[in-house]
């Protein structure tokens, strides 16, 4: 599944609805990007398929390294083994969007939630003075904090962005 998600000039905020102070940002050029997402499909019938990740390009580039997106406050050194600082997602929805782009509660509600009762993903169209939003299913219907990577190119660039909805358990090392 496949969007293209608008950026005005300036900072960019990709993950959050929380506000410009809460947000995991790299700084981004003005633009449009390709947004992609992941599904899950489980085994038993029991689960409809779920979204797994999320990934916007910036770049045509694949990245060769990750690191955890951090706001200026988290430290990762600060982690213990295994633990991450992540995007809240507590009504199951999460976006990439402009920093310039606002969301009342009304066409959050109306255009944002709604919609998902029959799909995986939802664009809220560029308005005169707004970019565009996707917003995405966000792995589990409960929520949660998932972790946000930075794929970067061997140059140091931004390659890419990846919400991980943490819905395949990770590979246990034996020892």
């Amino acid at each position: 599944m496949r969007g293209c998600c608008e950026s005005r000039p300036g900072d960019w905020l990709p993950w959050t609805l929380d506000g410009p102070r809460r947000s995991r940002r790299p700084f981004v050029p003005a633009g449009e990007y390709p947004v992609t997402v992941s599904l899950m499909r489980f085994a038993d019938t029991m689960h409809p398929p779920s979204v797994a990740a999320a990934r916007v390009s910036l770049l045509d580039t694949p990245p060769i390294e990750w690191e955890m997106s951090l706001r200026p406050d988290e430290d990762q050194r600060h982690l213990d083994d295994g633990k991450f600082y992540g995007v809240g997602v507590d009504t199951g929805i999460a976006a990439f969007l402009d920093m310039t782009r606002t969301v009342d509660e009304d066409e959050f509600n109306d255009e944002l939630v709604m919609p998902f009762d029959s799909c995986f993903t939802v664009e809220l169209a560029n308005v005169a003075s707004e970019p565009n939003l996707i917003g995405f299913r966000a792995g589990s219907p409960d929520g949660g904090t998932f972790p946000v990577w930075i794929g970067r190119t061997e140059g140091g660039q931004v390659s890419c962005l990846v919400i991980d909805f943490q819905l395949y358990p990770p590979l246990r090392r034996s020892d």
